[in-house]
């Protein structure tokens, strides 16, 4: 009997653990920021959020001028399953859908 209950314990464990990381994390993206990519220290370039970004993961960035790494303006999304979320006005607050990219 115990071992029948450790084991849906262990089942159930498992969905949760799947369900919860699913829904990855939000990482945040503003121009000038120097912060840990959340959204009231975002990161102040994307490729910071793609370097540590993760499927399931959404990156939202604010309106802004971003050069890329070493200045080079482009950046890679490293697998699918991220979303690349623009057009965030810098206080998170309006969003424009017409100017954002995916």
């Amino acid at each position: 009997m115990l071992t029948r209950r450790i084991a849906l314990a262990f089942a159930a464990a498992l969905v949760f653990a799947s369900v919860a990381s699913a829904k990855g994390r939000d990482w945040f993206v503003r121009a000038g920021s120097d912060g840990d990519g959340s959204m009231e220290k975002p990161y102040g370039d994307p490729w910071q959020a793609l370097e540590k970004c993760e499927a399931g993961d959404a990156i939202h960035v604010a309106e802004g001028r971003y050069l890329g790494k070493l200045g080079v303006g482009e950046w890679t999304i490293p697998f699918d399953g991220v979303q690349f979320l623009g057009g965030y006005s810098k206080d998170w607050k309006e969003r424009d859908r017409s100017t954002a990219s995916a």
